[in-house]
């Protein structure tokens, strides 16, 4: 689903849940990538964030994903635990790497979480998200 369904969703589905998790990723590189390799490699790396995404989502009773940006998915968990959010991550990194490990264009994804165990504002805690993701991409600059 893209921007404006994201937008629409948290309005009328995830306002006041309790148990929701948030996960924040983006693309790293993707200007360098389209710009040394062409647009439809890019588009190959976009594409394939979506099917783990989306390989996840099928795994997961209360999962929902998002396009949200040009190179930005968020993945919103409902009636869940910092647990399963982590679990959520972790099972997206091992799907990158494995897809990695048999691609000769390899990619990277910073990831930023966030989650209340109560009611809140799914606004601010995808934001909290947000920011945690350009942490973890600063991070991964520094390296």
């Amino acid at each position: 689903m893209n921007r404006n369904g994201f937008q629409v969703d948290l309005e009328r589905e995830y306002a006041d849940v309790s148990g929701l998790g948030v996960l924040y990723f983006d693309l790293n590189n993707l200007k360098e990538t389209n710009d040394k390799y062409g647009h439809a490699a890019g588009d190959a790396l976009l594409r394939r964030i979506a099917d783990v995404l989306r390989l996840i989502c099928a795994q997961l009773k209360h999962a929902k994903c998002y396009r949200v940006g040009g190179d930005e998915f968020v993945l919103l968990l409902t009636q869940s635990t910092r647990e399963a959010l982590k679990y959520c991550a972790e099972m997206f990194g091992d799907c990158m790497d494995n897809h990695n490990q048999n691609e000769t264009l390899p990619c990277s994804v910073a990831v930023g979480q966030a989650y209340s165990e109560g009611p809140c504002n799914p606004e601010m805690l995808v934001s909290q998200a947000d920011h945690a993701m350009y942490r973890c991409k600063q991070m991964m600059k520094d390296l």
